[in-house]
């Protein structure tokens, strides 16, 4: 059994890892339009729009972790109790023994959040799209984009400017394939984890 679930994580691993290192060129050519001329000017804007993203996320997490943290700490039934008695109910139970964490039961809930940030995030590019900033966007930095080239012919293409996309709707595919590359991370990141929970769990019961 150990081994089937080891050879199942391994390919999990593999998996996760190919999709992440996906060329975002070959994803452009499945479902959007080319509209650069070199290939740094496609790394560029995704690099803008995983900042972007990675900062909504942070915003969200500390919002969050705000709300949670007084939650935590909160009222709750037979705490007046444990306070007469001076039991601290938070970290000992009615015995006055220390509350150990379960360490599946965090890494779900660590999950959870986690997972419900990447919501928040494809929420907030619904929200970008129907308040039309990628069309902003693509009006305000995209004029570079618009090439004429003819018969074959490459000496019109602006080459010396810097080319961005020029239509909604590839900001909004850009902004769409960084999320999907961010949720794969998180996969993957959690699969690792939970090898490490998994063994760590093993061997505290060897103790």
């Amino acid at each position: 059994p150990h081994t089937t679930s080891r050879h199942i994580l391994a390919m999990a691993l593999k998996w996760a890892l190919l999709a992440i290192i996906f060329p975002v060129q070959d994803a452009l050519a499945a479902g959007g339009s080319i509209w650069y001329y070199h290939e740094y000017e496609l790394n560029f804007v995704e690099s803008l729009v995983l900042i972007v993203l990675v900062l909504l996320e942070l915003c969200f997490d500390c919002v969050w972790h705000m709300m949670s943290h007084p939650a935590m700490h909160s009222y709750h039934y037979g705490q007046l109790h444990d306070e007469a008695n001076g039991v601290d109910s938070h970290h000992e139970d009615r015995n006055g023994n220390v509350k150990h964490a379960r360490l599946f039961k965090e890494l779900v809930s660590r999950m959870g959040g986690e997972f419900m940030g990447l919501g928040f995030l494809a929420f907030s590019i619904f929200c970008a799209n129907q308040a039309g900033l990628f069309e902003f966007l693509a009006d305000t930095v995209g004029h570079c984009q618009l090439l004429s080239v003819q018969a074959g012919n490459e000496s019109n293409v602006e080459k010396d400017c810097f080319h961005m996309p020029a239509a909604a709707g590839d900001w909004l595919f850009m902004a769409e394939v960084v999320h999907v590359k961010l949720f794969l991370g998180m996969m993957l990141y959690f699969v690792l984890i939970y090898g490490l929970v998994s063994g760590s769990v093993k061997k505290i019961r060897e103790w």
